[in-house]
């Protein structure tokens, strides 16, 4: 659990709005964040990418406070059929679409993330719709785009 991860912000938003919160990894900050918790916030630790999908599966949300690179994780998310709260930052501008695979906050506080929750739980999200976004990512097609795209610069060589 990395500093840039932003958990701090994370637990101190679900601290204050007493909502269940589930948070996965670990890492250097793992034993300082484990302490003190309330009641409404767990911390399995590391788990593995089936353990992980189980419950992105089961979750109301994916939540992301940090800024990311790409946004594989929001990603991996929408592809179980889970909507995406996230930092309006990083990778997660190009992975994420706004009202239709989830919604985004404008500050790292817990008092813009509890806005953005609020919001999030008036909204109706379609599980295919989501699913069929984040495909749009996967390696399938980035294998099959570039492959076509490097054919045709071959082809127009010739």
């Amino acid at each position: 659990m990395a500093h840039i991860k932003r958990f701090d912000v994370l637990i101190e938003a679900f601290r204050e709005n007493k909502k269940k919160l589930i948070l996965i990894g670990d890492g250097d900050l793992y034993q300082q964040f484990k302490q003190n918790l309330p009641d409404n916030i767990s911390m399995p630790g590391f788990l593995n990418s089936d353990e992980v999908n189980v419950y992105l599966k089961k979750a109301k949300a994916f939540i992301q406070v940090g800024i990311e690179g790409f946004g594989i994780a929001s990603l991996e998310a929408q592809a179980c059929g889970t909507p995406v709260i996230a930092y309006r930052m990083g990778g997660v501008l190009e992975t994420v679409v706004e009202d239709e695979t989830g919604i985004f906050f404008n500050e790292q506080s817990p008092t813009s993330l509890n806005q953005a929750i609020q919001k999030f739980e008036t909204q109706n999200f379609d599980i295919h719709k989501m699913r069929a976004h984040a495909l749009q990512f996967s390696e399938g097609r980035f294998v099959a785009e570039i492959s076509d795209f490097v054919q045709d610069k071959l082809n127009a060589r010739h």
